[in-house]
């Protein structure tokens, strides 16, 4: 917090402690206004309920001046709000007060803000009406028109004043703005980007979850085929478990069958060509004796 800033919470503070002890009601009537307009800018309900207590001690005392000044914060807290119909209400009594108590600053500044509110609603008619007021007011009172029109011109330099700071505040208050837009057009973009990464992730992660899916089933299918191997083993050894002594014995005796089978095979086989030798070297002998016998003188 700054300096200036702790210092008006200070002074409020300090006003409203002042308010609470103050013992009569002209103390009261002056703190309640000072309290008012210190709240104007920055709280318009405080503002609108310390000026009413302000105007309503100072109509009691008949304090015309202060309840014009009184009411014309009211006035001005409610153009904070936007409420033009309190703020037609509080400037006209304001304005009435101001003519009582001879305060020509305050009825032109009323009546400025009275005539605007007119004007606002194209009610020219009601704004000449109010000006003219002000003027018979003035006329009556021996003040020249020209006194009149020298004030008001016072004032309108000081409006105009407020006027153009208001227009620069407004001009930095668009700048901001349009400096904003931008950045928001920036994150709509990236927003925008962003949705589409998310997308294609969520895409992505589909893909791999129907891959997981498919290896999941190939997986089932393997075990499946696993559990069906286990059983044709189980039920294998069951039927080896089955086979008695006998079957045992009996195929071992086929074997045995089998091996003198394919020996006396063999044998026969060797005494077959055995046999064909002998009758071939029966019959060489045979042709070489006959070869060999002497030819006849």
């Amino acid at each position: 917090m700054s300096c200036a800033v702790a210092a008006w919470s200070q002074s409020i503070e300090e006003l409203e402690q002042q308010l609470s002890q103050a013992e009569n009601s002209k103390d009261k009537m002056h703190l309640a206004l000072k309290l008012g307009e210190s709240f104007l800018r920055s709280d318009a309900d405080k503002a609108l309920e310390y000026g009413k207590q302000s105007h309503n001690l100072a109509t009691q005392l008949k304090q015309n001046a202060m309840a014009a000044r009184s009411a014309f914060l009211v006035a001005q807290a409610y153009e904070r709000k936007n409420d033009d119909r309190n703020v037609e209400v509080w400037m006209r009594s304001a304005q009435n007060f101001a003519m009582k108590a001879g305060d020509s600053d305050l009825i032109i500044r009323s009546v400025d803000r009275r005539s605007r509110l007119a004007e606002k609603v194209r009610n020219y008619r009601r704004a000449y009406e109010i000006n003219q007021e002000a003027f018979s007011y003035f006329s009556n009172k021996g003040t020249s028109i020209s006194d009149l029109e020298s004030k008001y011109e016072t004032q309108k330099l000081q409006i105009e004043k407020e006027k153009k700071e208001l227009e620069k505040e407004r001009d930095k208050l668009a700048f901001e703005v349009a400096n904003l837009e931008v950045e928001r057009d920036q994150l709509t973009t990236d927003k925008s980007s962003l949705e589409q990464r998310q997308e294609q992730l969520v895409r992505e992660k589909q893909k791999v979850e129907q891959e997981i899916s498919t290896k999941e089933e190939k997986l089932a299918e393997v075990s499946t085929e696993k559990e069906k191997a286990v059983e044709i083993i189980k039920k294998k050894e069951e039927e080896v478990k089955d086979l008695t002594r006998e079957a045992l014995e009996s195929r071992t005796v086929q074997a045995e069958t089998k091996v003198e089978l394919q020996k006396a095979q063999i044998e026969a086989e060797q005494n077959r060509n055995l046999r064909n030798l002998t009758f071939f070297a029966a019959g060489f002998i045979l042709v070489l004796a006959m070869l060999l016998r002497p030819l006849p003188l």
